[in-house]
């Protein structure tokens, strides 16, 4: 029988790095994602890894957590700060749907700028 750090050491040596961008191109499949928001999030990444000195680990976390925020937030080309907020809100509110495979939180319609807020 492996033991825990074998198992550990085998868990983490399956990230790869196609990972992000297996996501990102499903993400625009699915409509989740806009071109401008896959634009965005990969030069973020880009940046943080020579610039922050972040891992491969660390760089699919980021990727991951980026692209699921668009189920609460507008594209990220046209984000305001009134919308990043609500989207905050939108997201510790969000509603479970037990029926989901991933078992998710959804927001019903997130505001797309600060003015939709209220109507």
């Amino acid at each position: 029988m492996p033991s825990s750090s074998d198992q550990t050491q085998n868990y983490f040596a399956s990230k790869k790095p196609e990972y992000v961008h297996a996501a990102i191109l499903k993400s625009l499949a699915t409509g989740q994602l806009v071109r401008s928001d896959a634009d965005i999030i990969t030069e973020f990444l880009a940046e943080r890894k020579s610039a922050g000195g972040i891992g491969l680990s660390r760089t699919n976390k980021v990727a991951f957590t980026l692209i699921g925020w668009r189920r609460f937030l507008p594209p990220f080309s046209e984000l305001t700060m009134g919308a990043v907020y609500t989207g905050i809100e939108t997201l510790k509110h969000g509603h479970h749907h037990p029926g989901n495979r991933r078992g998710g939180l959804h927001a019903a319609h997130p505001p797309r700028r600060a003015s939709d807020i209220g109507q």
